[in-house]
């Protein structure tokens, strides 16, 4: 008799934790720019509002894309695209910055994954007084950590490269 009510109490707290995961699923699909689902990864980041807070701001914009990033999972397009958001707010923040430059690459589906490769380059201005200092932005390391991936920050001649690599799952 014992066992079957601690057999009913554990099937109960099962299902509370499904139901909470199934809540917490739902609130981040919320979160989610409604431009990915829209128009796709690489419309979003080539021509949507972060491309529009870079031209307010007068920092010029380059991209280019290898592989098919409009085939990444929910979870991987929304982690790439909320790290060039927090690259493009510290763009804009910076106010040193000139130009700014994406490279994004997926690669074909392997048994671990798709590998995902974004390098971010700021320039500064080369009349720039005081340059930042050369240091991880925690909202991208927060993101990348959350994909189980590498983020490092290398110095350009006159600005800064964020390079992060990460495998999603398909």
């Amino acid at each position: 008799m014992r066992d079957d009510q601690g057999t009913r109490f554990l099937e109960s707290l099962r299902e509370q934790v499904r139901e909470i995961q199934d809540s917490l699923r739902r609130a981040l699909r919320q979160l989610r720019p409604p431009m990915l689902d829209s128009h796709g990864l690489r419309r979003a980041l080539d021509s949507g509002p972060l491309r529009e807070m870079l031209d307010d701001a007068g920092v010029s914009f380059e991209a280019g894309f290898g592989g098919p990033a409009d085939t990444l999972g929910d979870d991987a397009r929304t982690a790439v695209y909320r790290i060039c958001q927090a690259a493009v707010r510290e763009a804009v923040r910076l106010e040193t910055v000139r130009n700014f430059g994406l490279q994004l690459h997926v690669g074909d589906p392997g048994p671990e994954g798709r590998a995902v490769d974004l390098r971010i380059d700021l320039e500064f201005s080369p009349y720039a007084q005081h340059l930042p200092s050369l240091q991880p932005l925690s909202a991208i390391r927060d993101r990348v950590l959350a994909e189980h991936g590498r983020y490092i920050v290398e110095p350009l001649v006159h600005g800064q490269r964020h390079v992060v690599h990460f495998l999603a799952e398909d």
